[in-house]
């Protein structure tokens, strides 16, 4: 018998097209608290009439995979995940830096070296970099790829040595271009002053806020008017100002050394990422279990006032096999470290509108659903889906509250827009902040349940697009 204690779960993920997320022979094992991953199998009795009142067969009419993962809110742990539910692009928020625009001299050489003619041409790179390649003839080679070791010498023919074993051989020649992203580091200086007026944060030097995107929240801490220490959304900006919203400023001088810490994001999209899944049961010689072209189709988030922050993702997928050695082989790569969170340590706020907080609205639960409406795509001659169509991203959820006043009730009956944030905070200091511009009370609930009991508030909500910001949902992170 194998025991539930003794599974690994590990994943690896692709673009839509086949190319790797990041070109590794490793794959990364995920912290679970359950895999619901099975093949369903569809079949049928046929019709036929016989004599004896028996079945003459039972046929096959598809297969497919689905099930949920479920998961601990740790930081870091199901960020990919996370960034695949939406259909985003990958977490924003970071300076591009291009090295090697367009060139010309560099070659693949099978199976995980680019070797550059020019002098110190890798010189940028370090190990560990991430690093997307584009422009070779060879689709294998245009990936994002993880860098082992750079050698740059003061002649020609630099290397990269890269975490991989899927790169082609294949001549210099083609106009390459190597790009890393690099996180958008923090602003700290004595030179940050504050205007109500304009609801502004100014540097007096320097071009700090060049690489800042509009649209990122920022934490700013440090000024000596407490009012103007809390997060908020940048709305616009120059390389000096930034232009705030969803804080009230008051004027301050600079002097004080205050600190601004920028979110990296992902933002509902359309952009779709496939993974393949491997459970080993450990307990057992040579079992594994490997789920191919899973997509997600639902995200659950769900926090009570008692317990660990859970979730679940709910996938769609092609095929499931039964093997005897790993599909995905290599070197583990290590899942992060971090503390799980729980609805009473690390939720630091609950936004509801304007001003209304966890402290004021007393929540005793909230939970977060996304739906992509996935759809399979069948073809005759074929066994499973060939593919997935997507549908619309739905946001929605739940809360309750105990009742205090009908200041959110009076949302729900005159059925008027409003915001919803929550933000989590863990013991390490990782943040992330669900952001819900737009959202509805679809329903709402204050009935009276009886004798010695409290009346709750309940509320079901709907999110839409806000036409100012161009999203329905954002997800922020902040690393500590």
């Amino acid at each position: 018998m194998s025991d539930a204690n003794r599974i690994q779960v590990s994943y690896r993920r692709t673009l839509a097209g086949g190319q790797p997320i990041i070109s590794e022979l490793d794959h990364d094992i995920l912290r679970v608290t359950s895999d619901g991953l099975k093949q369903d199998t569809d079949t049928t009795r046929s019709q036929e009439i016989r004599s004896d009142r028996q079945t003459a067969d039972v046929l096959r009419t598809n297969a497919s995979v689905s099930g949920e993962i479920g998961f601990e809110l740790v930081y870091g742990v199901m960020d990919p995940f996370f960034e695949q539910a939406f259909y985003s692009d990958p977490w924003n928020g970071a300076i591009v830096t291009n090295t090697v625009p367009g060139a010309t001299d560099i070659s693949a050489t099978a199976p995980n070296i680019f070797t550059g003619v020019t002098v110190n041409e890798f010189t940028p790179f370090a190990a560990g970099d991430i690093v997307e390649v584009t422009g070779f003839a060879n689709v294998a080679n245009n990936a994002h790829f993880e860098v082992v070791s750079v050698t740059t010498v003061s002649v020609a023919d630099d290397t990269l040595t890269l975490n991989t074993g899927t790169i082609v051989t294949e001549a210099a020649g083609a106009a390459v271009t190597f790009t890393r992203r690099d996180p958008l580091a923090d602003v700290v200086g004595t030179n940050l002053a504050a205007d109500s007026g304009a609801n502004t944060i100014t540097a007096s030097s320097g071009t700090p806020f060049t690489d800042v995107i509009d649209g990122m929240y920022v934490i700013i801490s440090g000024f000596a008017t407490s009012q103007n220490n809390d997060f908020a959304r940048i709305v616009s900006h120059t390389d000096t100002v930034l232009t705030l919203a969803e804080i009230v400023l008051i004027t301050e001088a600079e002097g004080a050394s205050v600190t601004l810490e920028f979110s990296s994001f992902i933002t509902n999209g359309v952009t779709e990422t496939i993974a393949i899944i491997e459970r080993q049961y450990v307990d057992k010689t040579a079992e594994f279990a490997l789920f191919q072209g899973l997509r997600i189709d639902t995200m659950s988030l769900n926090v009570t006032n008692n317990a660990i922050v859970t979730g679940a993702f709910g996938f769609m997928g092609l095929t499931e096999e039964a093997n005897s050695v790993s599909e995905i082989s290599g070197d583990f790569g290590a899942a992060p470290t971090n503390t799980p969170q729980n609805g009473v340590d690390n939720v630091t706020k609950i936004i509801l509108g304007t001003g209304i907080t966890a402290t004021t609205l007393c929540l005793q639960d909230f939970a977060f659903n996304l739906a992509n409406n996935l759809r399979q795509h069948l073809c005759i001659g074929t066994l499973g889906p060939v593919d997935f169509g997507t549908g619309t991203s739905e946001s929605s959820g739940n809360f309750s509250a105990f009742y205090e006043d009908k200041t959110e009730y009076e949302l729900y009956l005159a059925f008027t827009s409003t915001e919803l944030k929550i933000i989590f905070q863990d013991a390490q200091g990782n943040r992330y902040l669900l952001d819900l511009p737009l959202i509805k009370l679809a329903d709402g609930d204050r009935t009276v349940p009886g004798l010695n009991q409290d009346v709750v508030a309940a509320f079901d909500y709907e999110a839409f697009r806000d036409p100012t910001l161009g999203f329905t949902v954002r997800l922020h992170r902040w690393a500590a």
